[in-house]
């Protein structure tokens, strides 16, 4: 492992730990003035169609379907230390830090009766959004080893459909009501930091192949 490989990984985590201070000391537990604008603009475009397409958008970051795609990798033999075992701790890592600032923190979700989803799932704080942050890890992780490992036009679109995928989820948390804008900003941050640790870590000298 190189220690340059490492450096993105620092400057995200350093971002995520400067945003952290900045917010809980400008606005304490409260929403940024971007929040509120954020929040009128989504309300402005709701439809029909719009709520049920991120209503189910959202629940591909949900916490059974990510337990059971990193068992699912850990339990077949050739993607266990691959994949499974590196996307396992680097998941760890995300929900440590998550559960840890939330309680730091502890901001307030919006306004319940904004919400397009059942209130009793998202009954723990706001800041930052664990949706954003481990759909941005897990599948930006896994698009990077797909579009590395093989060489086909099959996994590059595949690879670009990952890629799609954390930026519909963020946005999901945003539209559905159950964050602030600001959230979902430092929860994709977060994401990020895991998702160059672990690379640097685990994937330093990957190549292409047809694995």
């Amino acid at each position: 492992m190189k220690r340059k490989s490492l450096i993105p990984a620092a400057i995200f985590f350093g971002i995520f730990i400067s945003l952290v201070i900045y917010i809980g000391s400008a606005y304490g537990s409260g929403p940024c003035a971007v929040d509120r604008i954020a929040q009128e603009w989504i309300n402005s475009i709701r439809s029909p169609g719009l709520d049920a397409f991120f209503t189910n958008i959202t629940e591909l970051a949900s916490v059974k379907l990510m337990i059971a795609l990193i068992l699912v990798l850990l339990l077949i033999p050739k993607t266990r230390f691959k994949i499974g075992v590196p996307l396992a701790i680097g998941e760890l890592t995300n929900l440590g830090i998550y559960i840890l600032t939330k309680n730091i923190m502890q901001r307030p979700r919006p306004d319940a009766s904004n919400y397009l989803i059942d209130w009793k799932d998202v009954m723990d704080y706001s800041f930052p959004s664990g949706h954003s942050a481990t759909s941005i890890f897990v599948y930006l992780l896994l698009a990077y080893i797909l579009f590395k490992t093989f060489d086909k036009v099959w996994a590059k679109i595949g690879a670009l459909i990952l890629a799609i995928l954390p930026v519909l989820v963020a946005f999901s948390r945003l539209y559905i009501g159950v964050h602030w804008f600001s959230d979902i900003l430092c929860g994709i941050v977060l994401g990020l930091a895991c998702l160059f640790a672990v690379k640097g870590i685990f994937y330093t000298d990957y190549k292409n192949s047809d694995a």
